[in-house]
């Protein structure tokens, strides 16, 4: 089968979640099939970054282009200025770069392909409106992280335009899920409500995975007293439950379990977050190049989301390397977290704090969930079983616009 993969960016290095779950089904398609990867690049570092990915997997073709940087302060205040008047959501219309989109053209108007696969819901505006069967890999519910952060909002004015964001994503996705033929979720919660946002489009459950060889058990023994965050620190929702955490949680620990230390491992924190959790003594060391290493460190890893969607490879990644997990039910939702069986879920400040202080203190317990969340992902979700579940997808939306 001949793909276009069409990404805005480039899968590469792997230090976030989205750049992980793209590049193993990037790598899975290319075993298999004559893949084109059609992307764009920003940075000398980007153009970099895509030289290793092509090392990394030589049997992918690429078309690539250079675009302008989409944070730029510049880029930032024009998408702004046309927020009222964009049919795009705020976060979307940073991948309108025309030369990306006419490369995506260029490309699938020279190239003979059987199917799309259109990378992120906020790029597939950037397709022709006929052609070739298309997938989307929708790795969240859109609407459902802005509507979240929302209702989590107190400032008035800000809740209001997270409000009105929310509102015109849900709309923008119904619109582009309602132009393709099959959808890719990462679980059965996302598939429900994209479901419900276009009735009668086809939703296959694509699971985030993890390497289970590379992020194994380690042989040392952690430091019962170190508690640590994984996460990409320019994610909304990660920058707001790390907040929560630092101000609601950490002062609940430290009042229980004194000699308690907290790190908070990721990329991009901007640097009035960095002082909100010095202030908060807890320590971040913005990017690093291997986060198992402050993993294998952790007595407990913490993910103490309050918004987003889809599911988080932080859990994945934790319970590979048999570490306990506690975690708020937004965080865990779509996985298979059962309560005192591989993780502690749990809602509230307090109660959030007794179950990390539980685990710190009860080595046993926190082994017990630790080896309980190994064998999660060893019998669901390594990457060799969800590249099964996205090839079977990629035959059936070939087949399915045959018929």
């Amino acid at each position: 089968m001949r793909i276009a993969f069409v990404s805005a960016r480039v899968p590469y290095p792997l230090n976030t979640g989205g750049r992980i779950r793209t590049f193993h089904l990037l790598r899975a398609a290319a075993a298999v099939h004559d893949v084109t990867l059609v992307t764009a690049v920003e940075s000398v570092s980007e153009a970099a970054h895509l030289r290793a990915l092509r090392d990394a997997l030589p049997a992918l073709h690429v078309e690539a282009v250079r675009v302008l940087p989409r944070h730029a302060r510049g880029a930032l205040v024009s998408r702004a200025a046309m927020a009222p008047f964009d049919p795009l959501p705020f976060a979307w219309a940073s991948f309108r770069d025309p030369r990306f989109v006419r490369n995506v053209w260029r490309v699938l108007a020279r190239t003979p392909v059987d199917l799309v696969h259109c990378d992120h819901v906020q790029v597939a505006h950037a397709l022709p409106s006929a052609g070739p069967p298309r997938v989307v890999n929708a790795h969240n519910v859109e609407n459902v992280v802005v509507r979240r952060l929302a209702d989590n909002e107190r400032r008035p004015w800000r809740r209001a335009l997270l409000g009105w964001e929310a509102r015109k994503t849900e709309g923008s996705e119904r619109a582009t899920y309602a132009t393709v033929d099959h959808c890719l979720a990462v679980s059965a919660t996302d598939a429900a409500k994209i479901e419900a946002l276009v009735p009668g489009l086809r939703v296959t459950v694509v699971p985030n995975g993890v390497d289970v060889k590379a992020f194994g058990v380690p042989d040392t023994a952690p430091d019962r007293n170190l508690v640590v965050f994984v996460g990409s620190m320019d994610w909304s929702p990660n920058v707001e439950g790390v907040m929560w955490f630092a101000r609601q949680v950490v002062p609940a620990i430290r009042r229980m379990r004194p000699t308690t230390s907290f790190l908070v491992v990721g990329r991009r924190p901007a640097r009035r977050l960095i002082r909100a959790l010095r202030q908060a003594d807890v320590r971040c060391t913005g990017t690093v190049d291997d986060v198992r290493p402050f993993i294998e460190r952790a007595a407990v890893v913490v993910v103490p989301l309050l918004s987003g969607s889809g599911t988080r490879l932080k859990i994945l990644e934790a319970w590979a390397m048999g570490k306990a997990v506690v975690s708020t039910r937004v965080g865990a939702e779509g996985l298979p977290a059962e309560h005192a069986v591989n993780a502690l879920v749990i809602d509230g400040a307090f109660a959030f704090a007794h179950a990390v202080t539980q685990l710190l203190d009860d080595e046993q317990t926190a082994v017990r969930l630790g080896a309980n969340g190994r064998k999660t992902v060893e019998e669901s979700f390594s990457w060799e079983r969800v590249a099964e579940s996205l090839l079977a997808a990629y035959t059936d939306t070939v087949n399915g616009r045959r018929l």
